[in-house]
């Protein structure tokens, strides 16, 4: 998963494609936010994930309001048992690896 504060900047998914393209999860933090900040469109940085055609869930998060964790934690619930269903019958995932991430990986990762 790959976390996106909302005062990072809603481009952040066109700057760093091979973080973003990977992602098995975009989650949009500190959407508490976005009332007072006025150049974060959460939209638009969803678009930017898409035009990666990265088809990824984005959720949105607060940890200090409590705003969406049950959804987060819901989606990290269904991927502990997707990859404990994996695990039972001798296979894993390993993490998604773009092409042009490759350099930074070992060939053992």
């Amino acid at each position: 998963m790959t976390l996106l504060s909302v005062t990072e900047g809603d481009d952040k998914p066109a700057k760093y494609p091979v973080m973003f393209r990977a992602a098995d999860a975009m989650l949009l933090t500190k959407t508490d936010l976005l009332a007072v900040l006025d150049d974060f469109d959460p939209d638009q940085a969803e678009a930017h994930l898409r035009n990666l055609a990265n088809p990824a869930p984005v959720l949105r998060l607060s940890a200090r309001k409590n705003l969406g964790m049950d959804a987060w934690l819901a989606w990290l619930r269904e991927q502990l048992a997707a990859q404990r269903a994996r695990v039972a019958i001798g296979q894993s995932r390993r993490p998604a690896i773009q092409s042009d991430g490759q350099t930074f990986h070992s060939a053992s990762a």
